[in-house]
């Protein structure tokens, strides 16, 4: 067993701090909270786990709070995960300068791993080169790099490495060093998935089966899988759990097995289960109608920068649906919105009912909340 870790660990490039994180143990997310508790001893072994464990759950506040703890010790993937939520906006201010500066950082990170044959290292600077995140875009070099991962990939995962099985799901997947076949990716991440219940392949396998890509289409099989990854407390599968549940695919519909799984994601952090159990409990779905509950989780979206949370906050303060009717707060998270849409004139309508002073506050109150949310 230790001859074969050994082997292994030298075909991936012998790096054993910049191996990717396992997200979850077999007590599904147990561990995790365990980690939170320890949080205050800052090591980087945890700051490693809790980066990557938010950003991949889509708790982009808390992973922008540990991917910077990380990143300043030096890890190319911390900055990497930055550079994303500051180029999409997720729990930040869509700022795509400070998503170069974070790019440019972990290029430097990747580039000293993947010349000493790290292919995890590659793989990501890959996908830098390939699409021009932090660096010229260069499609040839991108491939050349992405090959030379794929192929210690492909034999890492022939001596029984998961994560090397559930990279190459991905690599076939996206057609990173390989053309790109539905098939072999979910080969892979059943191969994955099998070998040791990875949470990441079980929650891919089932998004295949129900999409019909790769395998026959099978809501079923779909609900199986995706039920395997949200029992582990992946927070994305247990938000599409839920919504199968919502929607009767692959199971029964019940509202009520719906709230429960939804809700688990929320409490994670999750953006979008916080505004769909906001929606669950507006309408008395699964759960009694409680208008200030769910204006609470919307809200909680919404300030992790979700587009369509706030949105619909804007028009919840206009209509004073669940809370009181204010049109100045209305027209603040209305131009939110529209800044973090790059798109938008609904504020504009909000104007004629405006005094000057109001239109005045609003924009300065919106102001302030880029401000707030830019500087963290």
């Amino acid at each position: 067993m230790i001859m074969r870790l050994y082997i292994v660990m030298v075909l991936l490039g012998g790096v054993v701090t910049h191996l990717p994180e396992r997200l979850y143990g077999e007590k599904g997310n147990e561990d995790i909270v365990r980690l939170e508790r320890l949080s205050s001893q800052d090591s980087t072994s945890v700051q490693a786990k809790l980066c990557t464990y938010h950003y991949y759950n889509e708790n982009y506040h808390s992973a922008r709070t540990w991917c910077k703890k990380y990143a300043q010790e030096g890890s190319p993937k911390a900055s990497f995960y930055l550079g994303m939520m500051y180029d999409y906006g997720s729990g930040v201010v869509k700022n795509t300068r400070q998503a170069d500066v974070w790019w440019k950082k972990a290029l430097v990170g990747f580039q000293k791993l993947a010349n000493e044959g790290d292919a995890y290292a590659q793989a990501y600077l890959g996908r830098m080169y390939d699409y021009g995140r932090g660096v010229m875009k260069d499609s040839m070099y991108a491939d050349t790099l992405y090959r030379k991962a794929f192929m210690k990939f492909q034999e890492a995962a022939s001596h029984g490495h998961a994560e090397a099985s559930y990279r190459l799901g991905e690599m076939y997947d996206y057609g990173r060093g390989v053309k790109a076949n539905d098939y072999q990716a979910a080969v892979w991440y059943r191969r994955a998935a099998d070998q040791s219940h990875h949470a990441q392949a079980q929650f891919r396998l089932g998004e295949m089966y129900k999409n019909g890509r790769g395998v026959a289409k099978s809501d079923r099989e779909a609900y199986v899988w995706i039920r395997k990854a949200a029992l582990q407390g992946d927070a994305r599968a247990q938000l599409n759990l839920g919504w199968m549940y919502k929607h009767g695919r692959g199971v029964m519909k019940n509202y009520n097995e719906a709230f429960i799984w939804i809700e688990k994601a929320a409490k994670q952090g999750n953006a979008r289960a916080q505004l769909n159990l906001g929606w669950m409990y507006k309408y008395g779905r699964g759960v009694i109608k409680n208008a200030k509950k769910a204006f609470v989780l919307i809200r909680k979206a919404a300030e992790q920068g979700h587009a369509n949370a706030q949105h619909y906050l804007g028009w919840m303060y206009y209509s004073g649906e669940s809370i009181d009717k204010d049109i100045v707060e209305a027209y603040k998270w209305l131009l939110i919105y529209e800044t973090n849409e790059g798109r938008g004139y609904e504020a504009d309508r909000f104007e004629d009912q405006l005094s000057l002073e109001e239109i005045s506050k609003g924009q300065e109150k919106a102001s302030e909340w880029w401000n707030i949310h830019r500087n963290n």
